[in-house]
């Protein structure tokens, strides 16, 4: 029951997970005309990276 429920929860994760780069890609395509545009992006998006990546190794207490 518990096992079910979690996989249930993963795959709605994994699902909302791949719809949001998705999004992403869509969104950097359509600048990808732009170059500062591009880079800004791509930039924000290793800032957000790093940062969880900073949370997730200290146990959360920043």
């Amino acid at each position: 029951m518990i096992i079910k429920h979690f996989k249930a929860f993963f795959l709605d994760v994994k699902y909302d997970f791949i719809h949001f780069f998705d999004d992403i890609h869509k969104f950097l395509n359509k600048f990808l005309d732009d170059q500062f545009l591009f880079v800004f992006g791509v930039a924000l998006i290793a800032i957000i990276v790093v940062i969880l990546f900073v949370n997730f190794s200290t146990g959360g207490k920043h």
